[in-house]
């Protein structure tokens, strides 16, 4: 092992040493397989039990897309309890949700399913929200946010990419409700382990309103040039970049001839990509934040442009490999660009609106990946997708600057002084 390997083997784990750090990337971690459990296990039953692609599609806007409405003004509401006691909280509900999931698979009623999935994607974002909060108090203090960011990624793309393949397995092995009950037992455990965390921050006693706490977010939000042009940028290219993912099986079986096989090999090209971008942010996480973010954004388009020339799967494979290192880099150095110029204050209310931000954009790149490929081919939505993101990234970066602030203090805000939550 080299020095440089060596050096950041003992960041990381410098990093876990924090008291309950752990805990939070622990359960982090584990919240990602339990979400894919969830999910996988869900559309196989939603679909086996419809035959409906548009019964399929409600699952999708009621697991993913609406929630995004809901999560900043429920983080707003839970933001001055403590952070153990939320997250504890989540994770007991999501457990109850999922076991009666499970539980009324033989009495299937696509509009109970509709409302759980509802109800476990709005706890889930709220959870991610919650955590990435709790780690910038826990972590910034000591000065190894970028360290825990690094380490919550790894465990979050490791899992990403050998989750879903064995939550496909364990369906087809033992059928959708055993999963639901796996995933319920997940968040179970969750739950047990985050209890323990007693380093996390402990609530603020005297705090505004949920409603006005989250009109103060999203005028800390519009007041920030760094924050709204940085926001508003980045829905840009997820809108481009989430073009894709709906028609790479048509790519792969029109464009490539390659069959399910070959789909299989592109979709684990990216997912290995991920785990080498996650160690990439994880060892040039001193580099600035800002050219991180135009990195990992940069490879994605490019990498969309290379599928959309290679005339193999292999050249497609090799392509996908590059995206899904930018994918790896990408979001983490995004959402902590976000947390470092953001007042701990606001961390959970600006993290929650990341979590919407990731949760509801992407629809909107689903539809028009769809449109396109249907009135040209995949190559051609391949192009749209790697040149518009390119645009919107070099606008974006513009607008933004390269240097991304670090923020210590809150700014003056046009709010009545006796509603601001207490500074800890």
């Amino acid at each position: 092992m080299s020095a440089v390997d060596t050096w950041f083997v003992q960041e990381i784990l410098r990093a876990l040493k924090v008291p309950s750090f752990g805990r939070l990337a622990g359960t982090y971690a584990v919240n990602e397989i339990a979400d894919w459990f969830a999910s996988i296990a869900l559309a196989v039953l939603v679909y086996a039990q419809t035959d409906s692609a548009m019964a399929t599609t409600a699952l999708f806007v009621a697991n993913r897309f609406l929630p995004a409405f809901v999560v900043p003004a429920l983080s707003a509401k839970l933001d001055a309890l403590p952070a153990t006691r939320i997250l504890v909280g989540i994770y007991i509900v999501e457990a109850i949700v999922l076991t009666g999931l499970a539980l009324s698979v033989s009495t299937f009623l696509l509009p109970v399913v509709l409302l759980f999935a509802f109800v476990d994607g709005t706890l889930a974002a709220t959870a991610r929200a919650i955590t990435r909060s709790a780690t910038v108090a826990l972590m910034e203090p000591k000065g190894l946010l970028r360290e825990g960011n690094a380490t919550m990624n790894l465990s979050f793309t490791a899992m990403n990419a050998g989750a879903p393949v064995a939550a496909g397995a364990l369906v087809a092995a033992t059928g959708a409700d055993i999963v639901l009950g796996i995933a319920a037992a997940l968040f179970g455990v969750q739950a047990t382990v985050i209890g323990g965390a007693r380093h996390l921050r402990a609530g603020a006693p005297e705090t505004a309103p949920w409603k006005e706490s989250l009109r103060e977010g999203l005028a800390y939000v519009r007041e920030n040039r760094f924050l709204n042009r940085l926001l508003a940028s980045q829905a840009l290219v997820i809108v481009w970049l989430t073009m894709i993912p709906p028609i790479e099986i048509v790519y792969v079986e029109e464009s490539l001839d390659a069959g399910e096989v070959g789909y299989g090999l592109l979709l684990a090209s990216w997912g290995v990509g991920m785990v080498l971008g996650g160690l990439v942010f994880a060892r040039e996480r001193r580099r600035p934040i800002m050219a991180l973010v135009v990195v990992g954004t940069g490879l994605q388009a490019c990498a969309y442009l290379g599928m959309a020339a290679a005339p193999t799967l292999l050249l497609a494979c090799l392509a996908a490999g590059v995206g899904g290192l930018g994918n790896g880099m990408h979001w983490v150095a995004v959402v902590t660009a976000v947390q470092e110029a953001t007042h701990e204050r606001f961390q959970t209310r600006i993290a929650a609106l990341l979590e919407s931000l990731i949760t509801a954009v992407p629809g909107l790149g689903f539809v028009l990946g769809g449109a396109v490929t249907s009135m040209t081919d995949p190559r051609v939505a391949l192009i749209v997708s790697g040149a518009a993101a390119i645009v919107s990234l070099v606008i974006g970066t513009l607008a933004t600057g390269f240097r991304a602030p670090r923020v210590r203090s809150a700014p003056e805000l046009d709010v009545e002084p006796e509603a601001a939550p207490a500074l800890s």
